[in-house]
Protein backbone atom coordinates (compact mmCIF):
# COMPACT_ATOMS: atom_id res chain seq x y z
CA UNK A 1 0.00 0.00 0.00
CA UNK A 2 1.44 3.38 -0.99
CA UNK A 3 1.96 6.34 1.29
CA UNK A 4 -0.68 8.35 -0.56
CA UNK A 5 -3.31 5.71 0.21
CA UNK A 6 -2.29 5.66 3.87
CA UNK A 7 -2.57 9.43 4.10
CA UNK A 8 -5.84 9.43 2.19
CA UNK A 9 -7.32 6.90 4.62
CA UNK A 10 -6.14 8.89 7.65
CA UNK A 11 -7.33 12.23 6.28
CA UNK A 12 -10.99 11.99 5.44
CA UNK A 13 -12.84 14.75 3.64
CA UNK A 14 -14.29 15.89 6.97
CA UNK A 15 -10.85 16.12 8.55
CA UNK A 16 -9.56 18.05 5.57
CA UNK A 17 -12.54 20.41 5.79
CA UNK A 18 -11.87 20.91 9.50
CA UNK A 19 -8.22 21.63 8.79
CA UNK A 20 -9.14 24.09 6.05
CA UNK A 21 -11.54 25.88 8.42
CA UNK A 22 -8.83 26.12 11.07
CA UNK A 23 -6.32 27.44 8.57
CA UNK A 24 -8.85 30.01 7.34
CA UNK A 25 -9.47 31.21 10.92
CA UNK A 26 -5.74 31.39 11.53
CA UNK A 27 -5.29 33.39 8.33
CA UNK A 28 -7.97 35.86 9.48
CA UNK A 29 -6.24 36.24 12.84
CA UNK A 30 -2.90 36.85 11.16
CA UNK A 31 -4.52 39.50 8.93
CA UNK A 32 -6.01 41.26 11.97
CA UNK A 33 -2.68 41.09 13.78
CA UNK A 34 -0.91 42.49 10.74
CA UNK A 35 -3.37 45.39 10.64
CA UNK A 36 -2.83 46.08 14.36
CA UNK A 37 0.95 46.04 13.95
CA UNK A 38 0.60 48.43 11.01
CA UNK A 39 -1.45 50.85 13.10
CA UNK A 40 1.03 50.61 15.97
CA UNK A 41 3.89 51.32 13.59
CA UNK A 42 2.15 54.49 12.38
CA UNK A 43 1.50 55.60 15.97
CA UNK A 44 5.09 54.90 16.99
CA UNK A 45 6.52 56.83 14.06
CA UNK A 46 4.30 59.81 14.92
CA UNK A 47 5.43 59.58 18.54
CA UNK A 48 9.08 59.54 17.56
CA UNK A 49 8.54 62.59 15.35
CA UNK A 50 6.98 64.45 18.30
CA UNK A 51 9.86 63.45 20.59
CA UNK A 52 12.37 64.57 17.97
CA UNK A 53 10.63 67.93 17.64
CA UNK A 54 10.60 68.42 21.41
CA UNK A 55 14.29 67.55 21.67
CA UNK A 56 15.07 70.05 18.91
CA UNK A 57 13.21 72.76 20.86
CA UNK A 58 14.94 71.80 24.11
CA UNK A 59 18.39 71.96 22.50
CA UNK A 60 17.54 75.36 21.00
CA UNK A 61 16.41 76.64 24.42
CA UNK A 62 19.52 75.28 26.14
CA UNK A 63 21.82 76.90 23.60
CA UNK A 64 19.93 80.17 24.00
CA UNK A 65 20.25 79.95 27.76
CA UNK A 66 23.95 79.15 27.51
CA UNK A 67 24.53 82.07 25.14
CA UNK A 68 22.63 84.42 27.49
CA UNK A 69 24.65 83.31 30.53
CA UNK A 70 27.89 83.52 28.58
CA UNK A 71 27.04 87.03 27.32
CA UNK A 72 26.14 88.15 30.84
CA UNK A 73 29.39 86.71 32.17
CA UNK A 74 31.50 88.33 29.45
CA UNK A 75 29.91 91.76 29.94
CA UNK A 76 30.81 91.71 33.62
CA UNK A 77 34.52 91.06 33.02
Amino acid sequence: MGIVRLIRRAWTDERMDDLNAKVDKLDERVDRLDARVGRLEVEMRAGFVRIDQRLDRLIFILFGLFATVLAAFLTHL
